[in-house]
């Protein structure tokens, strides 16, 4: 937004005005949701070889 007001800003002042704010999530949480959406990927790899199989 402040460069939309015509402000000219860092990336690292963004930054900490985000995480200021509240907006931004910590390194570990988005480990944790990759770390969980692999697993989820990872049940789903093989398919059903059959009818009414759910793995």
């Amino acid at each position: 937004m402040c460069r939309h007001d015509g402000h000219r800003v860092s990336q690292a002042t963004v930054l900490r005005l985000l995480r200021d704010a509240g907006l931004l999530l910590e390194a570990g949480c988005q480990r944790e949701r990759r770390r969980l959406a692999a697993r989820r990927k990872a049940a789903f790899a093989t398919g059903p070889t059959g009818p009414n199989q759910v793995r």
